[in-house]
């Protein structure tokens, strides 16, 4: 994550107004401190590549909103995979699990088996899941894929009854990033932005609803996730 990236998106939160930024590729690692990456009035969550035996890279982080109350949930972070979750809650303590992940494109298949692990143990609870996935050959209008680690993740789609409300292309012709929602109508305005500086994927914007059963009051926030390919 370069300098210019970070000033761009100071900017870009300032004017959308945006609670809470999720990012893949960030390329962080124990030599970058948060203090070098912050941004004011926001706190940071970050799980940066570990694996020595793969190349630079990598890497999910959240930037949320000073004010919102968040739980780090630990049982699905200690999991070995690119994915990083925490619980947001409101005003009358309505949570949804949120979580972020980076799939590599060589992903192994004992890799997959965990990341479809996590992703099943998060579905216990109202899940928000966004990310980079590189599962190019999807057909998310049918719910058809091509190759083993295209069948796992539908499965798991499928299984819990999961929406996936990205349409068009992320990254040149392909879908690569995506909002999974375990209530269908938890996301609205979702719009397809311009990359930021020297990035190849689109920028998700959207508002999240918290909708209370019991007070029927329903409280808008807005939550952006950004796809960058870092430079650093």
């Amino acid at each position: 994550m370069n300098v210019n990236k970070i000033d761009e998106l100071k900017v870009y939160i300032k004017d959308n107004k945006i609670d809470v930024v999720a990012l893949t590729e960030t390329w962080l690692n124990e030599d970058i401190s948060n203090q070098e990456i912050s941004i004011d009035d926001f706190d940071i969550i970050r799980k940066d590549r570990k694996d020595s035996n793969l190349t630079r890279g990598g890497g999910v982080m959240f930037y949320i909103k000073k004010g919102l109350k968040i739980r780090i949930l630990t049982e699905l972070n200690k999991f070995d995979v690119e994915s990083l979750w925490c619980e947001i809650l409101n005003e009358f303590n309505d949570k949804v699990v949120v979580g972020v992940v980076y799939r590599r494109p060589n992903l192994s298949n004992d890799d997959m088996t965990k990341l479809c692990e996590v992703i099943e143990t998060s579905c216990r609870e109202r899940v928000l899941l966004l990310g980079d996935f590189n599962l190019p050959t999807i057909d998310w209008t049918h719910l058809g894929g091509v190759t083993r680690h295209d069948d796992m993740f539908l499965e798991i789609v499928k299984d819990n009854f999961l929406t996936q409300h990205i349409m068009s292309p992320t990254r040149g012709t392909n879908i690569l990033d995506l909002v999974i929602t375990s209530d269908s109508n938890m996301i609205e305005n979702l719009t397809l932005c311009e990359p930021l500086v020297n990035s190849d994927h689109v920028v998700l914007m959207f508002d999240f609803i918290f909708r209370n059963t019991i007070t029927e009051i329903i409280e808008r926030l807005t939550i952006e996730k950004l796809m960058l390919q870092s430079n650093v």
